[in-house]
């Protein structure tokens, strides 16, 4: 691990209010949203749809049972369907649609469903489908599909606590905490619907100390049943942090000390994930908006945005004044370990938290060199791998041996063995290409 403050480029910026950007004349909506599961479309090009109408349900991935279906952002025409670069670097088959019609969510008064009463959990865990809500904790998928095997392997094995991530990743970003403080109600609530889902014994509030406003009991009590909330601060001061393993470790810790009892398994869920669930759940909203920061030394405003899924990146940048200085590098989803996209028609996606828009003071371009044997890598790597070896193997096209092999799956993406090496090697890369190989193989 190393200092946060090491990776600190812009340092956190505390936000207050956001702003509801303006809905796009023409969105452009992947049929890829959770980044890696793509849905089959059931509309065609020159159909009328409306706002939040379905358009895909059926995930190309058989196994997968209750995908995250998709919805349409606004009502409109689908004028095309094209193959278009995504924030996470690849392409993924997206519709045009051409904003007209009237409206379905929009400026309507939402419903109010009492989920307490009278509504099986696999009633909630299709809804929460429906919905296409992903959870955007680790690895952006299908929430109702983790529901529902943790409710089946709940018949043979014991349950599992939830845990809630209410801080950010990285010191840079504040999307999370924002979340997490704006919409504490929404939040609370709708962890208190994923524990009764799940039947969680404990639902576990992890905080960065000084950043969240810890609510009364008398403010959420009513809406746990079976778990027992608890509310924990953390200085957390070093990175990686909030990953599953690190959340894995923080929640044992705390259940030994206060319950005497430790899990080889919970559930995390982020901050965003909770808020969809209570909107998909108590209101029936689907998941057509996203929350996101903007900020760099390019943009003219750094801001907090509400925009709908399908939203351009160039829209975006619109609504914060356009550019002030010309960016050297545009980075989705934080500067370790996000992606560096060029195209300004990359829309918008249900994993998008973080836009970066940076110049070359902050960001100059960098190129790759051969390795200098320098052994940072290896020295950075929490799962003590050897990412130098790695990618020296495999660029040589030689076989990578079986104790390689084995060791890329403890792989845990934080990325820092290519924040530190000097040769600008894609190590991460390599790994993560060799790991999904690997997933597939064994899929």
């Amino acid at each position: 691990m190393v200092s946060i403050r090491e990776f600190s480029r812009f340092g956190k910026q505390q936000y207050q209010t956001y702003k509801i950007a303006y809905l796009p004349s023409m969105a452009v909506l992947s049929m890829c949203q959770s980044g890696s599961c793509s849905m089959k479309s059931l509309v065609e090009k020159g159909e009328q749809i409306e706002e939040g109408q379905i358009v895909a349900s059926e995930c190309e991935n058989p196994d997968n049972k209750y995908p995250a279906c998709i919805h349409s952002p606004i009502p409109g025409i689908i004028k095309d369907v094209l193959d278009i670069s995504m924030p996470n670097g690849k392409n993924a088959k997206s519709l045009l649609i051409e904003m007209s019609g009237n409206f379905t969510f929009s400026g309507q008064k939402k419903d109010v469903y009492d989920w307490k009463n009278a509504v099986s959990v696999s009633r909630k865990i299709k809804q929460i489908s429906e919905m296409g809500i992903i959870n955007t904790f680790e690895k952006n998928e299908s929430l109702a599909n983790q529901l529902d095997e943790i409710v089946e392997e709940s018949k043979s094995h014991s349950t599992k606590p939830l845990v809630v991530r209410l801080f950010d990743k990285e010191s840079d970003t504040s999307i999370e905490s924002f979340i997490a403080n704006q919409f504490k109600a929404q939040v609370i609530e709708g962890a208190a619907i994923i524990a009764e889902i799940i039947n969680a014994p404990f639902v576990l509030f992890f905080s960065q100390k000084g950043e969240f406003s810890i609510p009364e009991k008398a403010e959420y009590q009513d809406l746990f049943v079976k778990a027992k909330p608890q509310f924990i601060e953390k200085k957390i001061k070093n990175y990686p942090c909030g990953n599953y393993k690190q959340i894995l470790k923080m929640a044992n810790q705390f259940l030994k000390e206060k319950h005497a009892i430790e899990y080889e398994s919970v559930l995390g869920v982020s901050a965003e994930t909770c808020l969809d669930v209570y909107n998909g759940i108590v209101h029936s909203y689907p998941a057509i908006d996203r929350f996101i920061q903007v900020q760099g030394d390019a943009i003219a405003q750094n801001q907090i945005l509400k925009v709908r899924i399908g939203t351009t990146l160039r829209n975006i940048f619109n609504e914060c004044g356009g550019f002030h200085e010309q960016p050297s590098q545009i980075i989705i989803n934080g500067l370790v370990n996000g992606t560096a996209v060029s195209d300004l028609d990359t829309p918008v996606t249900r994993y998008v938290h973080t836009i970066f828009v940076t110049t070359s003071r902050y960001f100059p371009r960098q190129i790759q060199t051969q390795c200098i044997r320098c052994g940072k890598c290896n020295l950075i790597c929490e799962e003590k791998l050897r990412p130098d070896k790695i990618y020296e193997r495999y660029s040589a096209g030689d076989p990578l041996g079986s104790t390689y092999e084995k060791t890329i799956k403890y792989c845990t993406e934080c990325q820092l063995c290519n924040t530190v090496c000097p040769a600008r090697i894609p190590l991460y890369q390599t790994i993560k290409l060799l790991k999904d190989r690997q997933n597939e193989k064994n899929f």
